[in-house]
């Protein structure tokens, strides 16, 4: 019994260690394998989380967003894999004319039909969709649409797209006059952008008044990075040897980094406090609840959407001094599946010639905090 549990414990850590080090990896290197026996053929690998895709030109993955807000509505907004790039970006207006020379050629009524319309200047790709609504707004008595199309142009070199929020596909032309991609590169530059945000999460706003004034909206709560400390509150069940325990779970989480932008992989440790709850009868026949109690004290890792967590935790005390007398060491792992809960196997550690137990169940996150 002793045997098993090592082994199969041991392959848990190895599975999640591999699938975390597998999942991380969200660019794997495009480096062709050659074939030495068969020469005339190359090996490439090809993944479909890569950070861009070319059949759909469109970007993937998206660390950081910037919006442009004109009189309050929303006329333009980028999103990047790094905002840095912006630096050498040479803007989007220059690419507005041969758009226009695509899409005169497609004949489409955007007079009155709302569409989505993709734009890849450097392959000349356009990818059209229909929309299915349009936003107007009353101006002086009158009804005008505010948001008819959405226009985007796709940059994969620079990993980057401007998404255009047009009620009448002419108002390209006044973008192109009003120098939007001059506006952002000169506030980036005068708040330091591009040095501050090379590894941190960017998340801002440009608002632009109707005299002109420019203001800065960040949402602190998108690019908090660095040490965060904060709490995790879970409840659950697990299968324990012939019993079926509830377990409630609170834990005080310590992480090194909230958000990484390049490996999409955090680290953290945490110590808490974790309660089983047996349920049995008594001489009466009467059910009674009977308690126990571990300290738990782990290590956190892995990537964003399925954090891994390794533990041991100590037996501290119960009701009854029973259940665990011989067990009061145990090592365990869990998996977050998804936000709603998460997959627990622990080893109770035998004493005394008394075997070891296997454990196996799943927690829901009240305060998530892992």
């Amino acid at each position: 019994m002793n045997n098993i549990s090592i082994y199969f414990f041991g392959f848990l850590f190895f599975f999640g260690a591999h699938t975390s080090a597998q999942t991380t990896e969200k660019n794997p290197p495009m480096i062709p394998e050659y074939n030495l026996i068969q020469t005339g053929e190359t090996i490439n690998y090809k993944s479909s989380q890569r950070s861009y895709n070319a059949d759909d030109i469109e970007l993937r993955r998206v660390n950081d967003t910037l919006g442009i807000y004109l009189e309050g509505q929303k006329k333009l907004s980028i999103i990047a894999l790094n905002i840095v790039e912006l630096e050498n970006f040479a803007g989007f207006e220059k690419d507005i004319d041969s758009f226009f020379e695509l899409i005169d050629q497609l004949g489409l009524d955007t007079d009155t039909k709302p569409y989505e319309i993709r734009y890849s200047p450097r392959s000349n790709e356009v990818r059209v969709k229909d929309r299915e609504e349009i936003r107007f707004k009353r101006f002086e008595g009158g009804l005008l649409p505010v948001f008819r199309h959405e226009i985007i142009f796709t940059y994969q070199k620079e990993m980057l797209e401007v998404n255009l929020y047009l009620g009448e596909i002419d108002e390209l032309l006044v973008l192109k006059d009003a120098g939007f991609s001059e506006i952002i590169k000169k506030e980036a530059l005068e708040n330091d952008w591009f040095k501050k945000y090379e590894k941190r999460t960017f998340n801002k706003d440009i608002t632009i008044d109707e005299s002109g004034d420019i203001g800065i909206v960040t949402y602190g709560n998108f690019e908090a990075n660095g040490a965060t400390i904060g709490f995790d509150i879970s409840m659950g069940a697990s299968l324990l040897g012939n019993e079926f325990p509830f377990r409630e779970e609170v834990s005080l989480v310590f992480k090194t980094n909230k958000f990484n932008k390049w490996t999409q992989v955090g680290h953290g440790v945490f110590i808490g406090a974790e309660f089983y709850q047996f349920f049995s009868r008594n001489q009466e026949n009467k059910v009674q609840l009977d308690n126990s109690s571990f300290i738990n004290v782990g290590w956190l890792f892995g990537v964003k959407d399925t954090p891994v967590s390794i533990f041991y935790g100590r037996f501290v005390g119960d009701d009854t001094g029973s259940f665990f007398e011989f067990n009061k060491n145990k090592f365990g792992l869990d998996v977050l599946v998804k936000s709603s809960f998460r997959i627990k196997y622990e080893v109770f550690v035998g004493s005394n010639d008394s075997d070891w137990i296997n454990s196996i169940g799943i927690s829901f996150p009240l305060i998530p905090g892992r």
